[in-house]
Order: C-alpha cells, then structure tokens, then sequence
C-alpha cells in the first residue's frame, strides 16, 4: 500500500479482522492511512471512522427468530430482514494524527464522536 501511495483502506467485515482491530488501527496510524472500518468497536481501538449496521440491534433480532425456530417455526417461513440502524463513528484523536479536518456537518451526523 506505501508503494501505491493509498491514503485510505476499509477491511472487510470478517472474524479475523474483529480479531485483528487493535493490530489494523496500529498499522493505519503507522503507515498513515485512515482505515474506515465496519464496527465502532474499531474506532474504539484507534481506526479513523465506522459505518456499519448496528449489532446490538442484530443481536436481538438473531434472537428473535432463534426462539421462534425453537418455538417450531419452519425457517423457509421467516421472512428474510435487512439491518435497519447504522452507526456512524469518528475518532478525533486519530483525525488529528493523520492530519484530517472531519467538518462539524459530519461531526453532528454521527452517532459517536471519541475526542
């Protein structure tokens, strides 16, 4: 990524990479590259910024269809959901690092601000 000059990187929502946020954010901010990633539990760690569904809110949701499988439900009979909440997150402490202004009209969309 040095080598092509990238300013940016968005790993792809997988276990390996929730496993590996503290080591991604380490690498963002060594190599200078702003990593957006899909869970505020890496801006918790140091990425730049979030965006992503809610997973509390699919937690409950997995839940509710778990009891109604166990409850005798067909699966092929429960309706297929999409995430409807997201959350956007920003890490001003990492903004400042890298050099990046985030606009306060950004700021004030977000649903989570660490400074």
């Amino acid at each position: 990524m040095e080598e092509q000059h990238f300013q940016a990187v968005v790993p792809f929502a997988a276990n390996l990479m929730f496993t590996e946020k503290k080591r991604i954010s380490a690498l963002g901010l060594k190599h200078r590259l702003a990593v957006m990633a899909p869970s505020k539990s890496f801006v918790e760690v140091g990425t730049l910024l979030s965006y992503g569904a809610d997973f509390p809110t699919l937690w409950h949701l997995a839940a509710y269809f778990i009891d109604k499988i166990l409850k005798g439900e067909s699966v092929g009979d429960i309706p297929i959901q999409r995430p409807t909440k997201f959350e956007l997150c920003f890490n001003l402490r990492t903004a400042k690092v890298l050099g990046i202004e985030i606009p306060p009209t950004m700021l004030a969309l977000a649903d989570e601000v660490i400074e």
